[in-house]
C-alpha cells in the first residue's frame, strides 16, 4: 500500500485485483487479469471510502481471483460477495476472493476496514463482471461426392468480434479460402474429421467438429432390393452404372411409394442434363433429389437395350 501525503489529506491507494493466478510483479503489485485486460487497481480515499466500480470480462467455466493488496498486512477486515454463480469457493485468506467454473457475471463487493498509516478507515470496492460464453455449432456429419467442393458452414453465437477461426487439419482447403475464414470451402480426396475454434475479442473460445465423409457410388440391381442408399448433404444420389452405353441414352423414373412416377426423363437427352449429370467417367452419374419432399423413393435406369436397372434411396 501507498502512502501520499499532503498538507490537506491522506490518501491511500488500496487495490483490488481480478487475477486468472496469483500472480503480483514486484513493488508496483501489478497483476495480469484474465482475457489479456492489465489494470492498475482502485484508489480508495480514507475520507469516502468508495472505489470503483470497474468492469472486468472473464471467460466461462475457468477459475477466478478477486484479491486486495496492501504492505504491511494492513487489512484490517474483508467481506466479499458476488451476485454470479460459478461452481464453488476456493479456500482463501480474507484478502482474497476465489472460486472455480465461473458461470454468469455480477457484481463483486468487498467492503472492510485497513488502517492508512495512523488510524482506521472503512472501504468498499465494487467490480462490475462479465462473463463471455462464445459457442460454434456445424452440421456434422457431411456427406459428399469425393473430388467434390464443399462449404464448411459454420454457425458462431455469442461471439465479441472481432473473432477469429483456426481449422484443422490445414488441408485441402481451396483457395482463396483458408483455414482462418468462417466458412471455408474444402476439397478433401477422402472421408476426414475437422475441428473448427473460434476466438472472440477477450481472448474466449469455443470449439466444434465435423465429419465429411466420402459417399460411395451405389450399384444399380435388377430388382429393388429391401435397403435404402442415403444421400449426400446436398441431396444427390450417387450411383454406378457399368454398362458401355453413352449417358445420353439412359432414361431414367424415379417413382414415390405409391409407385407414382415423380421424376422422369422420358423424353430423351435433351431432358437427361437437367436431373441426371455425369460427375466422373461415363459410368458414374449424380441425380439431383433436391425438389423431391421427404420420403423413400425407387430410381429406375433404362439403356439403349431397353434394360432396366434399379436403386431405392431415401431423401
Amino acid at each position: 500500500m501507498k502512502i501520499f501525503k499532503n498538507k490537506k489529506s491522506r490518501r491511500v491507494r488500496l487495490y483490488l485485483f481480478f487475477i486468472f493466478s496469483f500472480l503480483i510483479q514486484g513493488a508496483d503489485y501489478k497483476a495480469q487479469v484474465n482475457c489479456g485486460i492489465p489494470f492498475d487497481g482502485v484508489v480508495v480515499d480514507c475520507n469516502t471510502g468508495l472505489g470503483g466500480p470497474l468492469t472486468i470480462q472473464y471467460c466461462y467455466g475457468t477459475n477466478f481471483c478477486f484479491e486486495l493488496v496492501s504492505p504491511a498486512n494492513m487489512i484490517v477486515s474483508a467481506n466479499w460477495s458476488f451476485t454470479g454463480t460459478y461452481g464453488q469457493s476456493i479456500s482463501t485468506p480474507q484478502e482474497q476472493f476465489a472460486g472455480n467454473i465461473i458461470m454468469t457475471g455480477g457484481v463483486v463487493t468487498v467492503s472492510g476496514i485497513y488502517f492508512d498509516g495512523q488510524k482506521n478507515c472503512t472501504f468498499s470496492i465494487t467490480f462490475n463482471v462479465n462473463v463471455y460464453n462464445p459457442s460454434i455449432s456445424i452440421s456434422s456429419p457431411i456427406l459428399f461426392a469425393a473430388g467434390t467442393n464443399i462449404t464448411l458452414n459454420s454457425t458462431p453465437s455469442n461471439v465479441s468480434l472481432p473473432a477469429t477461426y483456426n481449422w484443422q487439419p490445414n488441408m485441402y482447403f481451396v483457395l482463396p479460402s483458408n483455414n482462418t475464414v468462417e466458412d471455408p470451402v474444402v476439397n478433401p480426396p477422402t472421408s476426414l474429421t475437422y475441428t473448427v475454434t473460434v476466438t472472440d475479442s477477450f481472448g474466449c473460445s469455443a470449439t466444434a467438429t465435423v465429419e465429411v465423409i466420402a459417399q460411395s457410388y451405389a450399384v444399380l440391381k435388377n430388382t429393388p432390393d429391401g435397403g435404402y442408399y442415403i444421400l449426400t448433404s446436398d441431396n444427390k444420389l450417387l450411383f454406378k452404372y457399368d454398362g458401355q452405353y453413352a449417358a445420353t441414352t439412359l432414361i431414367y423414373n424415379v417413382y414415390n411409394k405409391s409407385n407414382s412416377t415423380v421424376s422422369s426423363n422420358t423424353g430423351g437427352s435433351s431432358n437427361y442434363m437437367n436431373s441426371l449429370s455425369v460427375v466422373s467417367g461415363d459410368n458414374r452419374y449424380s441425380f439431383d433429389a433436391t425438389s423431391l419432399s421427404t420420403g423413400y423413393y425407387t430410381l429406375e435406369v433404362i439403356n439403349e437395350k431397353k434394360e432396366k436397372l434399379y436403386l431405392r434411396f431415401k431423401r
